[in-house]
């Protein structure tokens, strides 16, 4: 019925109050006892328009008339509730595809935040890291992707292969004493049966984690999406070492896909354990990735306090590459014309402060983690000034204590014949726009 208004000495009549309960908000523990409550004796009639609340899923519920659909979901309503990045895998500032077949100590980035190295297998297998926009769980568009090669993946001694991704420690201070946190992420794999999440408060190979876990989840179908939930507790077993803080390494989050045997062992699954007496993995299940063309693909990472998990945090494109960029930054690479126009791309200004020597300073989007390193600077750069044309640095260094995490100095040596105090500019040679690189990164 409509709103009534009473007044002093009204009557109220069974019809009247009972309509006048059909129009609150009924609250239920679970939706098992939702469905219980209506229909039986001394209990509602369910009608298309009635409210419910559902304390477990912390969900607000109407009834269609055929169905309970859902009017709000508080956890939905709540922003930013996923402490990982680049989750779904859409920001991709490096190349999206790597190959190597031998173990250089290096790390890969095919899509920002996510990274796998290669000094975790032989020399003479192969893998593929890269970032796939063509296999995807619905919801998404995109994926990364580990692929051993035709022959196969073949383990040195403590060798293995990993996705992994750090939690700067800041990020994670305010949780450290909560009960549970829940990783649920989507992946898909063409090699089936149990798989392992490794967790550490440290880069594992660095010396500088002391404490870890590791966490079974199983693969039921191969070449299927299939959804997975893990959760554990950050509180527990701190006497096995401790956590950092500030803009050190937080945790480590690494999706174990294969290694060597001696990775293998059953002690400390589900426990933290202290670094040293830490086994990767159980029940040899870090076997998996070890035959030719395996794939396995991982998309929708979400991290957040509770034992629930809850629906995908999809943020915006640039809020999520401003974080992105907090630790990753490339300057552009392109110009508007086409190479070889002579026209070329200016990266960043300054001025000869000697006759061999230059200096510029390029300015960070947002400010990064802390003050960055020079990634990779190809030859394709070259030092342009304004009385003697362009000139090939022979080297580019970051000023330390000219520099911080928004605006970094950067130090051009070993040229001839600069004029003292002229201005200058380092810009992306013409003829090879395309493979020039300036990369700054303040990654964990």
């Amino acid at each position: 019925m409509a709103g009534q208004n009473w007044s002093a000495g009204d009557v109220v009549s069974a019809t009247d109050f009972n309509a006048l309960a059909d129009q609150v908000v009924m609250v239920f523990a679970t939706e098992t006892l939702r469905d219980a409550g209506f229909g039986g004796a001394g209990e509602p009639t369910l009608a298309e328009g009635m409210c419910v609340w559902i304390n477990d899923l912390n969900q607000l519920q109407v009834y269609n008339g055929s169905a309970w659909k859902v009017l709000a979901d508080t956890d939905q309503l709540l922003p930013n509730r996923n402490l990982i990045i680049n989750g779904d895998m859409r920001v991709s500032q490096r190349a999206q595809t790597y190959t190597t077949a031998t173990g250089g100590g290096n790390r890969y980035y095919p899509a920002d935040r996510f990274w796998t190295a290669d000094y975790t297998w032989s020399a003479g297998t192969d893998i593929t890291i890269s970032r796939d926009d063509a296999v995807y769980p619905t919801g998404f568009s995109q994926s990364y992707k580990v692929t051993s090669g035709g022959t196969g993946l073949t383990y040195a001694s403590g060798g293995h292969t990993a996705i992994n991704y750090f939690v700067e420690a800041q990020d994670l201070e305010p949780y450290y004493a909560e009960t549970a946190m829940t990783l649920s992420f989507w992946c898909r794999s063409t090699d089936t049966g149990i798989f392992n999440v490794l967790f550490t408060n440290g880069w594992y190979g660095s010396g500088r984690a002391d404490r870890g876990l590791t966490k079974e989840f199983t693969i039921s179908v191969a070449d299927t999406w299939e959804q997975k939930t893990i959760e554990f507790d950050l509180a527990a077993g701190t006497a096995a070492g401790t956590w950092k803080t500030g803009t050190d390494e937080g945790l480590l989050i690494a999706w174990m896909l294969g290694g060597n045997a001696d990775r293998t062992g059953d002690d400390y699954l589900d426990t933290w354990a202290t670094w040293s007496a830490l086994d990767l993995n159980t029940d040899s299940n870090i076997q998996l990735m070890t035959g030719a063309n395996s794939n396995f693909y991982l998309s929708g990472v979400q991290l957040e306090v509770g034992s629930r998990a809850t629906p995908f945090d999809h943020r915006d494109i640039a809020s999520e590459l401003a974080r992105c960029q907090r630790y990753f930054y490339e300057p552009a690479n392109t110009e508007n014309g086409a190479a070889g126009d002579g026209a070329s791309l200016s990266a960043s200004l300054g001025y000869n402060y000697s006759t061999t020597q230059g200096i510029c300073w390029a300015e960070m989007p947002v400010p990064m983690r802390a003050t960055p390193s020079i990634v990779s600077a190809v030859a394709e750069l070259e030092w342009a000034t304004v009385d003697a044309g362009a000139r090939s640095p022979g080297s580019l260094a970051i000023f330390g204590d000219l520099s911080n995490n928004k605006t970094i100095a950067l130090n051009l040596g070993s040229m001839t014949s600069l004029t003292s105090q002229m201005g200058g500019w380092l810009r992306y040679e013409d003829g090879s726009v395309a493979d020039a690189s300036l990369q700054f990164s303040a990654e964990l």
